[in-house]
């Protein structure tokens, strides 16, 4: 079996895992894993979901931008309600970023199992700042509770508790759509290419530089798949080079991003 690098490029960050390949090749039929089990293949799902909004709220989102919680205030309404309530909110905090020459970008979700029903979204910050009055004019049913985002740029933690309740089985199964974006939200750029076994303990360069940037070595780890049944080693690495960027108040500090270890299989 073929042994693969693949590099994720995401925001200011390449994240990188060596692992073996169950199959490659074009045109080759896709064919049934062999001695995986139904609930083998939900963690796998489960696994690629937290994986996929991770990655997406990692390089469409950062500093400054917007998690909102929108609430209900009195009777609270039932889920189709909520949902066509949440629909109207969007359109008209679109039309408001139209009215500001801004375009709007955004990741929705809603709860609502065992507690009182509330929405949350991840929305970018205008450039002229946030006005939270008209915020909570748009949503128009409650008090919107926001939390700016930081600077690290891993947003592993805020996915996490955005998808929480949408891995909740219902009837033996999971919601098939787990969130709701934007169309304009843009997704990681992925490259794969194949490599000898003997590549995958190799200890990551220093330095890479792809297209005219140039990425630091921030950590990697090698570890153990059970899935797999191989050993796999993930690395990161961190623009380097950057333009510092306004924290307010006339400051600036060089962009800085945390580092964690990929987790999806």
């Amino acid at each position: 079996m073929p042994y693969i690098r693949r590099r994720v490029y995401v925001a200011d960050r390449i994240e990188e895992r060596r692992y073996r390949c169950t199959r490659t090749g074009r045109g080759i039929p896709r064919s049934k894993n062999k001695g995986t089990t139904p609930a083998d293949v939900e963690i796998i799902n489960e696994n690629n979901a937290r994986e996929t909004l991770r990655l997406l709220i990692d390089h469409n989102f950062g500093a400054g931008d917007m998690h909102l919680t929108e609430t209900y205030q009195g009777d609270q309404p039932t889920l189709e309600e909520a949902k066509k309530n949440l629909g109207g909110f969007i359109r008209r905090l679109r039309a408001y970023y139209r009215s500001i020459g801004e375009e709007l970008k955004y990741i929705a979700t809603t709860e609502y199992r065992g507690h009182r029903i509330h929405h949350h979204l991840i929305i970018n910050t205008p450039k002229q700042g946030a006005n939270l009055k008209k915020l909570g004019k748009l949503w128009g049913h409650g008090r919107p509770y926001i939390t700016p985002l930081d600077d690290s740029g891993d947003y592993h933690s805020l996915g996490e508790y955005l998808i929480k309740e949408q891995l909740i089985e219902v009837d033996g199964r999971c919601p098939g759509k787990r969130w709701s974006q934007s169309r304009n939200l843009k997704k990681p750029k992925v490259e794969k290419e194949i490599i000898k076994r003997g590549d995958i303990m190799k200890e990551p360069r220093e330095i890479v530089k792809v297209k005219g940037a140039t990425y630091q070595l921030k950590d990697y780890k090698p570890w153990y798949s059970d899935r797999l049944g191989c050993e796999v080693l993930d690395a990161v690495y961190v623009r380097i080079g950057l333009p510092a960027q306004k924290c307010g108040r006339g400051q600036t500090k060089q962009k800085s991003l945390c580092v964690r270890s990929p987790t999806m299989e």
